[in-house]
């Protein structure tokens, strides 16, 4: 490869990288919801000059992690009541849609794999149980369901950074452990109306545990605060 062709692609390659760490200390906490960023702390913070960290910075805003406010230039999104409640509405409807779509088209092998998932979450369940922050997340489960729909755009829809970013934000709360379990049930439920190839049960069940799921954060986080201020 020519020499002018290996410059080209450097940028691309440190914009690639930044992106990746910069993304990485969103959604691990490290910058918190609302927090100003600036083009010069981020350049010194990860040795980059402004050309690639800006690029980078583009595709955060348009994976929707980081937000432009007039006159205060860009910071880390902060999730209101509002918008988790209108995401969560139409994280319902996706997720119901995939249930419905794989209910039509589901394996046995399938069906084993979703099972094996829920069977391994158990156990993470188990090993856990002195600390509830410490629960393992089960977007797999959710992420195969959508991909065993058969619809790519589903499937990248809800593999979206933005709900990596919500689960980033609400994992620093701890969830009720009954709620956990009763999760994992549904979750079998579900599961179980697939099996049986009935792609409205299926969509019904799914449909509610998001809406159960939604108000145990909900609880969480008032549970959370009502701490802070005791």
């Amino acid at each position: 490869m020519k020499d002018d062709q290996l410059a080209a692609r450097e940028p691309v390659a440190t914009s690639e990288k930044v992106l990746e760490r910069i993304g990485h200390s969103i959604l691990s906490g490290e910058f918190e919801p609302g927090e100003r960023l600036t083009e010069t702390d981020l350049a010194q913070r990860f040795g980059v000059s402004r050309s690639p960290l800006r690029e980078a910075l583009l595709r955060l805003e348009e994976r929707q992690l980081i937000e432009r406010v007039p006159f205060s230039g860009m910071r880390v999104v902060s999730l209101d009541d509002r918008t988790v409640d209108e995401l969560y509405e139409i994280r319902g409807a996706l997720e119901g849609l995939a249930c419905r779509r794989a209910a039509a088209v589901i394996t046995p092998e399938q069906i084993a794999e979703l099972r094996g998932v829920l069977a391994q979450r158990s156990r993470a369940l188990k090993s856990t149980r002195g600390d509830a922050r410490q629960q393992p997340t089960i977007q797999d489960f959710h992420i195969l369901i959508a991909r065993i729909s058969g619809n790519r755009e589903l499937e990248r829809m809800l593999a979206g950074d933005i709900w990596h970013y919500m689960r980033a934000q609400y994992r620093r709360w701890a969830r009720a452990r009954e709620r956990m379990d009763l999760g994992h049930a549904e979750h079998l439920r579900i599961v179980d109306a697939l099996e049986a190839r009935d792609g409205e049960l299926a969509e019904i069940l799914m449909r509610r545990h998001i809406v159960a799921s939604r108000q145990e954060l909900v609880d969480a986080k008032a549970r959370a605060e009502a701490r802070g201020a005791a």
